[in-house]
């Protein structure tokens, strides 16, 4: 997804879609032009039969999880890891953002904020069963703005 904006005498134009109706819609040569890309991935992942991971397998676009503990195998009280892939390589660094579901009526919201290790993993084991919602957002190579979300079913012991 591209969002830009550019000069058309005094009047500021924008422009939100694709690569293709972007090449289309904006003028070659909009003075002032900036253009800001981005790639967000919201995941679900169903699981029928045996978990598996073939499903992981990483594209080398935007932001991805590369799960070492499947998705399907969380369980409140054991420990769970997280890999991260940035353009397909490891994202040391990135902040990472676990919230439990329910907040809503929740006098502290419960919010944990992490950060992977070099080598992308963040490690983290949820307090309680439920729902979890899981965020990571960084900067791509070509400084487009990408973003990881899922929502996680963690089952009780």
């Amino acid at each position: 997804m591209l969002g830009t904006f550019w000069k058309d005498g005094a009047e500021v134009k924008r422009f939100r879609g694709s690569p293709e109706a972007f090449a289309r819609d904006v003028p070659k040569a909009a003075p002032e032009l900036k253009v800001i890309r981005s790639l967000n991935r919201f995941e679900t992942f169903v699981t029928r039969d045996a978990p598996t991971l073939t499903v992981f397998k990483p594209t080398g676009a935007g932001l991805e999880l590369s799960p070492i503990t499947h998705p399907n195998d969380l369980v409140a009280g054991s420990p769970a890891q997280f890999r991260f892939l940035l353009q397909g390589k490891p994202a040391p660094d990135l902040e990472v953002t676990v919230v439990p579901g329910g907040a809503r009526y929740r006098d502290a919201p419960g919010d944990v904020t992490l950060r992977t290790d070099a080598d992308g993993t963040v490690s983290f084991t949820f307090p309680e069963a439920g729902m979890y919602w899981l965020g990571a957002r960084a900067k791509g190579a070509d400084d487009s703005n990408v973003s990881y979300v899922v929502t996680l079913e963690v089952l009780r012991p």
